[in-house]
């Protein structure tokens, strides 16, 4: 009995310094916004996300990702600003994954606190450390509700160093695809906001050698030469060049 409730106490103050270590990557000072900003960018993604002009809902993209054969690129807005998230199929050596690419979005990275031989050497990279997922999904309230019932497991991923996280779900099933929610840093797609103009050829300028059209005017190499008397040098007698042999090309301007 005794060594029951020694082992509980153990237990018991294990998950207060994985409490404790959450709340200072999540609640310090330097990162205030850190609380559910995670979890407000999935949920912004999941209301929002657009590909060509279609919404996909989070069964729809767990689902039907593992058929698109290639990463789809889906636009959605978080706080007013419009980013990118990309959206994948990975198969693992053990278990497949769905993997949604999402920014951070201004989330503040602190230490974790563990010591640098306890991380963990993953992605080609250092610095990554396991942090108590079940503990964390209380800064997870939208994504618990929006998916909660379709996994039962969670591993959680932090680098510092690198500025991102990897969420990985899992069901009981082995054979079911699990979900990877990676936040790293992003940027906002400005894209859509460019001006798209005509296209106009300009004058096109081609080489005839001989009787043969070729496709480019071939440009003196050497620095030297100043030979741009007339309207166009296009129009000029091309000349052998002392330092880079003969030519024997002549030039012809073809107006647009």
């Amino acid at each position: 009995m005794a060594l029951a409730v020694a082992g509980g106490e153990r237990l018991q103050g294990g998950h207060d310094a994985a409490r404790e270590r959450l709340q200072m990557l999540f609640e310090h000072r330097g990162g205030r916004q850190n609380v559910h900003l995670l979890d407000e960018v999935f949920d912004a993604f999941i209301a929002s996300n657009e590909f060509k002009q279609r919404r996909y809902t989070a069964s729809e993209l767990i689902t039907c990702a593992s058929s698109w054969g290639r990463p789809k690129h889906l636009k959605f807005e978080h706080a007013g600003i419009t980013y990118l998230a990309t959206v994948d199929f990975w198969e693992g050596p053990e278990v497949d994954f769905i993997n949604i690419r999402l920014p951070n979005n201004g989330f503040t990275y602190a230490h974790s606190g563990q010591r640098e031989e306890d991380e963990i050497f993953r992605h080609r990279c250092g610095g990554w450390v396991e942090l108590n997922g079940t503990l964390l999904m209380e800064f997870f309230p939208n994504l618990g509700k929006i998916v909660g019932n379709d996994f039962t497991s969670i591993v959680f991923y932090y680098n510092y160093k690198e500025q991102r996280i990897d969420m990985q779900l899992f069901t009981d099933d082995p054979s079911a695809p699990g979900l990877q929610l990676t936040f790293e840093p992003g940027y906002p797609y400005v894209d859509e906001q460019s001006q798209r103009r005509p296209l106009r050829l300009p004058s096109v300028w081609h080489v005839e050698k001989d009787w043969t059209l070729v496709d480019l005017l071939p440009a003196c190499s050497n620095p030297a030469c100043a030979n741009l008397a007339g309207d166009s040098e296009a129009g000029l007698r091309l000349q052998q060049c002392g330092r880079c042999g003969p030519w024997g090309f002549r030039a012809v301007f073809y107006p647009a």
